[in-house]
């Protein structure tokens, strides 16, 4: 992915907090290409439901250990200025987004390299 928005949006769940970071699919063709033949593959199984562009995103962290009801709105102000003061700075950057390597496949490997990204 070459570029990311950041966003403060995050969700609250029964149990957890998710800080999300959001692709920009108008900039970013190889991660929209990636979208495009993930949803081609799923469309194939019924039982699988693709998530709408709207809500494509990175899960950055998940916040355990507390659950979201007992985030104080002060608390939540105070993490999402964190978050901007930390990542708001941080220029557009290429991650590369696949499977970790099992401990077979590592094995195969004795240099740990990889040759590239799982596609």
């Amino acid at each position: 992915m070459d570029r990311f928005i950041t966003t403060d949006r995050m969700w609250a769940e029964a149990t957890r907090w998710h800080v999300y970071v959001l692709p920009d699919l108008g900039i970013d063709a190889e991660f929209r290409r990636l979208v495009e033949q993930s949803r081609t593959v799923m469309a194939r199984h019924r039982a699988l439901s693709v998530v709408p562009d709207a809500w494509l995103h990175a899960t950055v962290q998940v916040i355990t250990g507390r659950a979201g009801a007992a985030v104080t709105a002060a608390q939540r102000a105070a993490l999402i200025a964190g978050l901007h003061e930390q990542v708001g700075p941080l220029a557009p950057f290429t991650a590369t987004a696949g499977s970790v390597p099992t401990a077979r496949e590592r094995s195969r490997d004795p240099c740990g390299s990889r040759s590239g990204p799982a596609r």
